[in-house]
């Protein structure tokens, strides 16, 4: 209802400044299939059921819809507007995920790449999945709250009192982002999401990297409506020259 509703703002603003509206493109976290346009998991929402998030927002707006995750269109953004060869997106806050560009190419989201569901700790804590010892069990924002016993506010806040937790959710992450480098071996490596303000924490899970040949990227303010929007007005002419 509140992303309905998001829409109908923008489209009545779109109106209101006589833009004609070719399609909607809409960014997601958690689990994404965006070439079937279904969302079949969402952070923290545990009963959270599958969606087909492209075929009902088409019917509600009438409108060609494109569905996307969103370190997928947060990637498609920053190829946009610089050239990108090969490259990883990280996007850290109530999530975890990753995009992966290589030799220009943005590899598909069809629920592949999911970095936060990689394994941390072999019977570890319980994610938001179900299952046991996952990255986003360790690293994401609620989960260094839940450890710290207070808010994500505090942690941004009062920093300093919770260096220890957050120096050991950035180890947790950067065996993952290491890992992601060997796989892909990006020479771009992108750091976003509210977390990676956090400063002992990036810290740490970016100090294995210091080494190797890889250029990072923190940059928290990324937006994954830019790269939505850019796909979605490709798709719908896409659509129309079909």
């Amino acid at each position: 209802n509140q992303a309905e509703e998001l829409c109908r703002e923008a489209i009545d603003w779109c109106n209101q400044n006589k833009l004609h509206i070719f399609s909607l493109g809409i960014a997601i976290q958690g689990k994404v299939n965006g070439r079937l346009g279904i969302s079949t998991g969402f952070p923290n929402i545990g009963d959270w059921s599958v969606i087909n998030l492209k075929e009902h927002f088409s019917e509600k707006f009438a409108l060609p819809v494109y569905l996307g995750h969103d370190p997928k269109c947060m990637l498609l953004g920053e190829a946009f507007r610089q050239k990108c060869g090969d490259c990883v997106l990280v996007r850290i806050d109530d999530g975890i995920g990753m995009a992966v560009a290589l030799d220009g190419k943005i590899l598909d989201d069809t629920e592949r790449f999911e970095l936060g569901h990689t394994l941390s700790v072999v019977n570890g804590r319980k994610c938001t999945c179900g299952r046991l010892g996952c990255l986003e069990a360790y690293s994401c924002l609620p989960a260094i709250a839940a450890e710290t016993c207070t808010d994500t506010d505090a942690l941004f806040d009062s920093t300093d009192n919770y260096i220890t937790e957050l120096e050991e959710a950035g180890n947790h992450l950067s065996r993952a982002l290491y890992n992601a480098y060997t796989l892909f071996k990006p020479q771009k490596l992108i750091l976003t999401g509210k977390a990676v303000a956090l400063t002992p924490f990036i810290e740490k899970a970016i100090a294995p990297l210091s080494n190797e040949f890889v250029d990072i990227i923190i940059n928290p303010e990324i937006s994954a409506a830019y790269g939505a929007a850019v796909e979605s007005i490709k798709s719908a002419i896409k659509s129309y020259l079909i």
